[in-house]
């Protein structure tokens, strides 16, 4: 009874609460219920494998703050603990509240400490019989902050649109390897969602409104003006809002969905209008009567075309190379008021002052493209168009009020001579000066070796066997002669420190006789694997994973041929992908097949270790959330080798290959590999060119006009590969004759750089150790030791690490500074 009047005062208070509101922000008021210290919550941990779990949840609840902590030691998969409103996930549970869904409603939760792969989630389900309605996985944080969830979005729901919401539960899930997992739950609260809306989310549209007009003040007259009318727009919206919202009690969420609308279309234009005022304010305050002005940016920078320019001021271009590396930077080229006509770009030698030169011919010169997200990654950017494609160095223009990247590229050859070389690149529109930007390039005294130490089998498929990228879509063979196009394509991934791992089995012939035995013709294979290992490849497969039946008589042919070739030591069997456990059986019986025709073959599946493959798999490969340093050196000490892998997944926080995810990311991602201890690293495929489940559109993207600046994206290009992930797949372009590169792929190439340098300075490391009896250079170990500990800044684990270029390119030189170092030092020990 006093249940039943405690929920009647609360919709009665609800009432009168959504009738009081009014369109002054101040007053504005909203429904609230919050959990607080007089609601029992109950808490309880779900192991599906039935593993005791007495003890392992704990939950205590004080004035509206809740902790649940969670020990998972031992659990089985799928396992997970529940804090909820009532008894928590069972069938029979008595509800706290009731919200009618003809008004939209937000779950506000407030938490920390959620910093593992584990997953906190939000569930609500139905009144009654309903049963669960639907979830949403909350965002990882370290510190206090809140997570809002519209706990009516039929997106979130099925599709359904519930005619009321009676329980809300937390689900805490753990990552892999998980112990004690713990977060901090200071409040749950349900809101109306349109007058939360209103309290809080148009305050940040009042706010940027504001910030605007305080920028405009020192902005040209023209773009000041432009600023003012678009944040007198936000401001009558709001005003508007707030008075809908006064004149009725119920409001139908679409309303409220509309009006946020709305307001982003015209931040939107509040933020074009301000680029273009602070673009048109830098071009003018360079003091040259040019129309343009030239900036320096990182590689790591993703520079998008309408936004006020993000460089630095054109200086010297200084950057740093081993020999045999590739060394990347940006140059922005930002037109002003009036657009820019056939701009051209080149780049002089770099010499030294001795008169050694690098050819310009190994300075590559590219502009950035855009391609179009319109459905964001989870964890990514937002929708727009992002910087990607890297199109050939051609006359081009530049739109007024916008930026256009340009991305060189110098390769240093293994046999230059250390030292500094300088040198230049000169920009010149049509009918504007030139502008000549100085480039100084320090050469190390070491080589990046050809034999890398990291595998990189990261492309797969696709354009070896036409899988999934529609490759002969885009070049039909009675157009490009096979030949000629695909030693491009391998020479060009090659030349990215990355193995075309499947070379052989788009050339292989296989005959199969009934009755009898299969036989391998490597006539036409042999040639292009050769190309390939030519360009340093250091992984092969030779068992189809995704093919045929395929057992030990043609691993056998493998390895006898390849021995005869010199080339057995590349070999390595992917026996099959991402097996669920009904497929164990599968992939045992593979590896018992391969085990037997050549025990020296390696054996991987793209897995985490089992019991149940235990002694057939030695090379495991999972995701990267699976992996640690300890569960590295773990399997090193059974004698396993240890890669990992990305690819639709994970999403954020950890680090992946994703156009609308940080430009850091795919080079931080492999120093993580360094401090991790891996082996390899592999990636599925890099010329996904079709959007997953349809062949592409009829109207393919018009390569003449991107390449010659007349389109600045590829306007027909969908970068959604997969469902939910832009880019998975897509590291490289379909140019007109041959591969575009993208702005990851260098990223990428500049990642597996780094883990070399730490590598080879690992290798200079026992080296010294070997050679310097009188421990001469103590101290110079020690800051070898310092490096290759790879610092918490960088990477502290899969989930943590930065995101700032300049951190990186630091610690880069550093390792790089030390590697030179040690190497000389080595030299001298070795003339002993």
């Amino acid at each position: 009874m006093r249940f039943r009047a405690a929920l009647w005062l609360v919709g009665l208070m609800a009432l009168v609460a959504l009738c009081a509101v009014a369109p002054a922000q101040d007053d504005v008021q909203y429904i609230s219920y919050s959990l607080s210290e007089r609601d029992v919550w109950k808490a309880g941990f779900f192991d599906p494998t039935g593993a005791d779990a007495a003890g392992r949840v704990k939950l205590t609840v004080r004035r509206a703050s809740a902790e649940l902590q969670a020990d998972f030691t031992g659990a089985g998969e799928g396992a997970y603990a529940c804090v909820a409103t009532g008894s928590p996930c069972a069938a029979k549970r008595r509800d706290l509240f009731r919200l009618e869904t003809e008004n939209a409603f937000v779950a506000e939760v407030r938490y920390r400490n959620l910093t593992s792969s584990s997953k906190l989630v939000l569930a609500w389900g139905r009144l009654g019989k309903g049963g669960g309605l639907g979830s949403k996985e909350l965002p990882h944080r370290t510190e206090w902050g809140t997570a809002f969830v519209d706990i009516t979005d039929p997106k979130l729901n099925g599709g359904r649109s519930p005619n009321a919401i009676g329980s809300l539960h937390l689900h805490l899930i753990p990552g892999p390897n998980a112990g004690v997992e713990r977060v901090e739950v200071e409040s749950v609260k349900v809101h109306a969602a349109g007058v939360a809306d209103y309290d809080g989310l148009t305050s940040a549209y009042r706010t940027t409104a504001d910030e605007a007009i305080r920028k405009a003040a020192d902005m040209p007259a023209t773009q000041a003006r432009a600023i003012e009318r678009a944040s007198d727009d936000i401001k009558a919206t709001i005003e508007d809002f707030g008075r809908t919202l006064s004149r009725s009690r119920r409001v139908p969420a679409s309303t409220f969905a509309e009006y946020r609308k709305r307001l982003d279309s015209q931040v939107g234009k509040l933020e074009r209008a301000l680029s273009v005022a602070q673009t048109q304010k830098a071009v003018a305050e360079t003091g040259k009567d040019q129309g343009y002005l030239i900036q320096i940016a990182h590689a790591m920078t993703k520079v998008f075309r309408e936004q006020p320019p993000v460089g630095q001021p054109a200086g010297v271009v200084s950057i740093r190379s081993a020999r045999n590396e590739y060394e990347s930077f940006q140059l922005l080229l930002v037109a002003g008021a009036e657009a820019l006509s056939n701009v051209r770009v080149k780049a002089s030698d770099l010499r030294k002052a001795d008169g050694e030169a690098i050819d310009s011919d190994h300075i590559e010169i590219r502009r950035v493209g855009y391609v179009n997200v319109t459905a964001p990654t989870p964890g990514g950017g937002p929708a727009g168009w992002w910087p990607d494609p890297l199109f050939p160095n051609v006359p081009f223009g530049v739109e007024a009020n916008t930026v256009q990247p340009l991305f060189l590229t110098v390769y240093t050859p293994y046999d230059t001579e250390p030292g500094d070389y300088t040198g230049s690149v000169t920009i010149e529109p049509e009918g504007r000066p030139a502008t000549e930007v100085p480039v100084r390039l320090h050469v190390y005294g070491f080589v990046l070796p050809r034999e890398r130490h990291l595998k990189t089998p990261m492309a797969a498929c696709t354009l070896l066997d036409n899988y999934v990228s529609g490759f002969d879509d885009f070049y039909p063979p009675e157009k490009y002669p096979r030949d000629p196009l695909l030693r491009r394509f391998y020479a060009f991934i090659q030349d990215h420190r990355i193995d075309v791992s499947r070379v052989g089995f788009r050339h292989l012939k296989i005959e199969r006789p009934e009755g009898g035995e299969v036989k391998l013709d490597f006539t036409e294979a042999d040639p292009y694997i050769e190309f390939c290992v030519d360009r340093g490849l250091q992984c092969l497969d030779v068992f189809s994973s995704a093919g045929a039946p395929y057992g030990g008589a043609e691993v056998r042919q493998w390895s006898e041929h390849l021995k005869r070739k010199g080339w057995h030591d590349k070999a390595f069997a992917y026996a099959l992908d991402e097996p669920a456990p009904e497929a164990f059986a599968e992939v045992v019986a593979r590896a018992k097949a391969i085990q037997e025709a050549d025990p020296t073959i390696p054996r991987m599946c793209t897995t985490p270790p089992n019991e149940t493959m235990e002694g057939l798999i030695n090379v495991w490969c999972p995701l990267t959330p699976h992996i640690t340093p300890e569960f590295v050196a773990e399997r090193h000490a059974k004698g396993d080798l240890i890669w990992s892998y990305v690819c639709i997944g994970p999403k954020k926080p950890p680090a992946n290959f994703f156009i609308d995810y940080p430009a850091t990311d795919p080079r931080v991602l492999f120093w993580w590999a360094y401090k991790c201890g891996l082996d390899g690293f592999l990636y599925y495929a890099m010329d996904t060119w079709q959007i997953y489940g349809k062949n592409y559109p009829a109207t393919l993207p018009d390569f003449a006009a991107a390449a010659e600046g007349k389109a600045w994206g590829l306007p027909h290009f969908n970068p959604l590969t997969w469902a939910d992930g832009n880019g998975d797949g897509l590291l490289m372009y379909p140019g007109p004759d041959g591969p575009w590169s993208s702005l990851r792929l260098e990223i990428i190439r500049d990642g597996i750089e780094d883990y070399e340098y730490l590598a080879t300075l690992r290798d200079r490391l026992g080296d010294l150790k070997r050679l310097d009896g009188g421990n001469a250079y103590t101290v110079l170990r020690s800051r070898i030791e310092r490096v290759l500990a790879v610092s918490d800044g960088i990477c502290a684990n899969v989930n943590e690490y930065t995101d700032d270029p300049q951190r990186i390119l630091d610690a880069r030189q550093e390792a790089a500074e030390v590697l030179e170092d040690a190497t000389a030092a080595v030299a001298v020990l070795r003339r002993r």
